[in-house]
């Protein structure tokens, strides 16, 4: 009976762990699309762990705050930052790690209409929260 119920409780704590990391990393996620909406490129990089990756089609791997800095820079004056992003499914794979999977618009400077695609972010909690730590865009 009495291990019975610390199951429970260990059922009932982890719930709560992965309750809490999805709540925290949606919050950060429209947190990054009021920084591109807004042009902030200096606040969507804050959101990436230190040497963090960005994959994307046709560009070459982005690691590390700077190589994403350039990036998105070039990005804000292309006028092709993300417009939205909606997730469809965020997976716990630790207390300390996340993957998110979603679907994401760009605004697009070739096309008239904004260019829509998916990605997958995996999260890693920090000492200040959770962070980027590899971005890809399909």
């Amino acid at each position: 009976m009495n291990s019975a119920r610390s199951i429970l409780d260990t059922m009932s704590m982890s719930m709560k762990i992965i309750d809490n990391a999805h709540d925290e990393i949606m919050e950060r996620g429209k947190e990054l699309v009021e920084c591109f909406k807004n042009g902030d490129v200096g606040g969507a990089v804050s959101m990436y762990d230190t040497d963090a990756e960005l994959l994307t089609s046709n560009v070459p791997i982005c690691r590390g705050i700077d190589a994403l800095r350039i990036y998105y820079t070039m990005l804000k004056k292309r006028n092709e930052l993300m417009i939205n992003k909606e997730p469809y499914e965020i997976h716990t794979l630790s207390p300390f790690l996340a993957i998110e999977r979603g679907n994401c618009v760009n605004n697009s400077s070739a096309e008239r209409v904004p260019m829509k695609s998916r990605y997958f972010i995996l999260w890693i909690k920090r000492d200040i929260g959770w962070m980027i730590m590899q971005d890809c865009k399909l």
